[in-house]
């Protein structure tokens, strides 16, 4: 059947998908689970980005990869309905940049 990334939630036993089967108005539980999952992601980033700026402050990340709640760069990361895709997809980029800075301070 494939490969289906998810998150397990560590206080409960909750487990979200970080996948999106299709846009279909019947899946809308799912996309809900899908937005939790994506911002448990988040919350996961944040903390790493936490954690790598308190081990060494000459990390610097993007201002566009601020995280506040559900929201990086001010930008919520809960996937939209209708035409707001373009405006997800800045967020999907600023988390990119995030995981970048992330990787080159993991390599050096």
């Amino acid at each position: 059947m494939g490969s289906f990334s998810k998150i397990e939630g560590l206080a409960k036993n909750d487990i979200y998908e970080l996948y999106d089967a299709g846009g279909e108005l019947t899946n809308v539980l799912q996309r809900r689970r899908f937005s939790t999952g994506m911002a448990a992601f988040l919350d996961c980033l944040k903390q790493l980005m936490d954690h790598v700026t308190a081990e060494d402050s000459s990390v610097r990340f993007p201002e566009t990869c601020t995280i506040s709640h559900d929201k990086i760069g001010e930008i919520s990361i809960k996937l939209p309905f209708g035409s707001a895709d373009e405006t997800w997809t800045r967020a999907l980029k600023s988390i990119l940049r995030a995981l970048k800075t992330l990787l080159l301070y993991a390599t050096r």
